[in-house]
Formats: C-alpha cells, sequence, structure tokens
C-alpha cells in the first residue's frame, strides 16, 4: 500500500514594492500560518542575499497552491 504525497505549503509570490502591498501578502502569510495553514512568501527563500529562480521555482512546484500578486508590471516577474 502507497500513502498520497503530503501536499506543500501554499506560495505566495509577489513584488517587494510597493510595500504597503508587500505587507499585505505578508499579513496573509502570518494569519493563514496562524490558523494552521502552511503559507510561505518568496521572501523566505534567500540564500546568502541573493534570490535563486530555480529555488523559486522549486518551491512552486512543490506547493499545495500559489497565490501570486500581479496587479503592476514587474520586470523579475517569471512569467
Amino acid at each position: 500500500m502507497t500513502s498520497a504525497p503530503v501536499a506543500g505549503p501554499t506560495f505566495f509570490a509577489y513584488a517587494s514594492r510597493p510595500p504597503l502591498r508587500a505587507e499585505t501578502m505578508r499579513e496573509a502569510i502570518a494569519g493563514l500560518n496562524t490558523r494552521g495553514q502552511q503559507a510561505v512568501g518568496w521572501e523566505e527563500l534567500q540564500i546568502d542575499g541573493r534570490l535563486l529562480v530555480g529555488t523559486i521555482t522549486e518551491r512552486i512546484r512543490a506547493s499545495s497552491s500559489l497565490i501570486a500578486e500581479v496587479s503592476s508590471m514587474n520586470p523579475k516577474r517569471l512569467v
């Protein structure tokens, strides 16, 4: 008998600016975690002060869902 894979946390993708928008996303992450739902944002993936595209895409693939704030143009977006 095999067990079903465990779903990963919800992954949040958003720009760091404007600050209010980023803070709103961080508060949503904190709110979900407080309620027992696993959630993680891209800011937690910083390694040695750099973000690695491979790390971000791996986390997206391993997540049960993705919430992305895409209301403004962002040249760093991976789309």
